[in-house]
């Protein structure tokens, strides 16, 4: 009997020692019922025909969060994109888990990034998470430490969306990593994007009607991101854009209506920055939008605004 007091008690004492100073060992973590892996156990079942006791454990390690390395997946060879439970792969299961250093694993075996998170009724794949601000369980800092894995692993810096060369909207779905992240408010995950070589003008084009819905720049001009718009104009981004691009620019840019106030005057700076680059915009708007709104002195004022060239093309405009 004082045996068996002291083995438990010995076992108290390490899986004591275990959790207060190390990650408690997997064997004591089930044993103990600790730590249930709730979703990974919902997900990955018995009944499930492609159920596999490796990967449901796979799973399990997952979702508690253990540091998962490339040798822990490569096994999975063509069988890491597989759908198990309720039509979930593994990388859009260490997404939703947080557990950052699986999906780094999990896209250097080769996981595809352009699948949808769902067979059928879901226009969401992997790019498209990257968009999203952040949560509780994956703030914004654990989102760009994804897209860093993401373009490290030779992921496309602009997503999956776009146009094809022939100026076609491309197949399957369809998500501007640059737009998306701008629209996030995500600056930083934006300048990684930008170093990878995205583009900003790229458009997101409405897959129903095929006409043009915006692009990053667009996004920041509505969102009044001057700094990160001058770092684009000193980065050469507005140089000799066309007529178009342009026209959507300065239509976003101007949506503020001037009120004499700090944004107003931000907003006519970068405008003639802007214009600075691109001398052969012609302003074709005859109502109030873009320029004609954006150099008012006031909203109320009846007239419409004209581009003040000579002083965009003197030295005071940068």
């Amino acid at each position: 009997m004082r045996r068996v007091v002291y083995l438990v008690l010995v076992l108290c004492l390490v899986a004591g020692t275990a959790f207060v100073f190390h990650s408690p060992p997997h064997w004591l973590r089930e044993a103990l019922l600790t730590e249930p892996a709730y979703r990974a156990d919902r997900l990955f079942q018995r009944e499930d025909p492609n159920y596999d006791p490796d990967i449901h454990k796979l799973a399990q390690k997952i979702e508690w969060g253990d540091k998962i390395a490339l040798d822990d997946v490569a096994w999975l060879g063509e069988r890491i994109d597989q759908r198990h439970g309720k039509d979930i792969t593994l990388l859009f299961h260490a997404l939703s888990a947080g557990n950052i250093a699986a999906v780094d694993a999990l896209l250097a075996a080769g996981a595809d990034t352009s699948i949808p998170d769902k067979v059928s009724g879901s226009d969401r794949n992997f790019v498209y998470y990257l968009t999203l601000s952040g949560g509780d369980i994956l703030d914004q800092p654990g989102i760009n430490r994804v897209i860093a894995s993401y373009l490290e692993h030779g992921g496309n810096p602009n997503g999956t969306g776009g146009l094809d060369e022939n100026g076609k909207l491309l197949h399957g779905l369809r998500v501007v990593l640059p737009e998306g992240i701008a629209l996030s408010k995500n600056y930083e995950g934006l300048r990684m994007v930008l170093a990878a070589g995205a583009d900003p003008w790229l458009p997101v084009v409405d897959k129903s009607s095929g006409e043009y819905s915006g692009n990053a720049v667009d996004a920041l001009a509505r969102a009044q991101a001057f700094a990160l718009l001058d770092e684009l104009i000193e980065s050469g981004y507005f140089d000799n854009r066309s007529q178009l691009e342009l026209e959507h620019f300065l239509t976003a840019l101007g949506g503020y209506a001037q009120r004499r106030d700090d944004a107003s005057r931000e907003i006519k700076r970068i405008a003639m920055r802007v214009l600075k680059r691109n001398p052969h915009y012609i302003e074709t708007a005859t109502h109030d939008v873009r320029t004609p709104r954006i150099f008012k002195d006031h909203w109320s004022d009846p007239e419409p605004g004209e581009i003040p060239w000579d002083e965009i093309r003197s030295d005071r405009v940068k």
